[in-house]
């Protein structure tokens, strides 16, 4: 398990702890609110983009660049997590 790997999954794992019906209320507050949508989608969008980057990347042998991606995946996968967490709390 890679570095990048082990780093994800410590990160799903301080925001996952969400039961199905505290996930399935959150889904439909998101779905509900239009800015929460688009912002939602938006970063979405944009670690999809990340992923696809990385994975071009990982038959390359640019390693720097690489670690940036996979700072900058991390970086927008936590924003994610916040944002679900803020709405969570009512925030």
């Amino acid at each position: 398990m890679t570095d990048f790997e082990e780093k994800l999954k410590a990160l799903r794992a301080r925001y996952d702890q969400m039961d199905p019906e505290t996930r399935r209320r959150l889904l439909q507050k998101v779905q509900q609110d239009r800015w929460l949508s688009f912002r939602s989608e938006r970063l979405k969008q944009e670690l999809l983009r990340l992923e696809a980057k990385r994975a071009q990347l990982s038959f390359g042998a640019d390693e720097k660049q690489m670690r940036q991606i996979e700072a900058r995946i991390l970086q927008k996968k936590e924003q994610f997590f916040q944002m679900l967490s803020h709405i969570d709390r009512g925030d």
